[in-house]
């Protein structure tokens, strides 16, 4: 208990009893972003919530939002169609999987990879745009990929991808790649690992026009 006479002017403390935060704008919302400090997180865009990512709440969609769930079953991983709630496609290689899976996918719709450790056989070649969200999952390239991206996203003219570790495993040369003419990007709390070349590979070419974003991103190799 702090007596009222201790309590000074301005902006009450934390160790007060306060906040520490002056403003707040309309849907703000307070949390503790680290032990006795505490945040202000926006209002989110409508129809999101409030999930947890990395020990800190954040706005993202609701997984009914997503065209393709993608998921590990014992030995197999699979795609779920959200629309249908049916699995379409189902194997022992992821990469076949979420290939198969945004291949389906029209512009402008969303997967979702849900967590665990995905070891990919095969890259997983999207050339839609579309955006790849995860519960921080780990996609991690398997020895038969070698020069080859883990995801390849070359194809697309707009990407998002967000929330995915990648991990080269020290075999596999890069992790995302993103190139080509005409590209806008996206790249945000994603941990790149153990690639050989570059865990994210922005291979541009020549007289190629990029437009990209990377946020809160974390690189032993670039």
């Amino acid at each position: 208990t702090v007596p009222i006479s201790q309590l000074g002017t301005g902006v009450l403390g934390i160790a007060k009893g306060g906040t520490s935060l002056s403003t707040y704008a309309t849907g703000d919302l307070i949390y503790a972003s680290a032990v006795d400090t505490l945040a202000k997180l926006t209002i989110g865009t409508d129809g999101k919530i409030v999930k947890a990512t990395g020990g800190l709440p954040s706005w993202e969609l609701p997984i009914l939002a997503y065209k393709y769930v993608i998921y590990k079953d014992g030995a197999n991983y699979k795609a779920l169609n959200n629309s249908t709630g049916v699995v379409d496609y189902s194997g022992t290689d992821p990469g076949a999987i979420i290939q198969s899976a945004g291949t389906a996918m029209t512009a402008g719709e969303l997967m979702f990879i849900k967590s665990g450790t995905y070891t990919f056989t095969t890259s997983a070649v999207i050339t839609k745009n579309i955006a790849i969200h995860g519960e921080y999952p780990t996609l991690q390239g398997g020895a038969t990929l070698g020069d080859a991206a883990i995801l390849n996203l070359s194809g697309g003219a707009f990407i998002e991808v967000k929330f995915l570790n990648f991990n080269g495993a020290s075999q596999v040369s890069r992790g995302l790649k993103i190139g080509a003419t005409g590209r806008h990007f996206l790249v945000e709390h994603c941990n790149f690992f153990n690639c050989k070349t570059a865990g994210l590979d922005i291979a541009a070419g020549t007289g190629a026009i990029l437009n990209g974003t990377i946020l809160q991103c974390s690189f032993d190799t670039c």
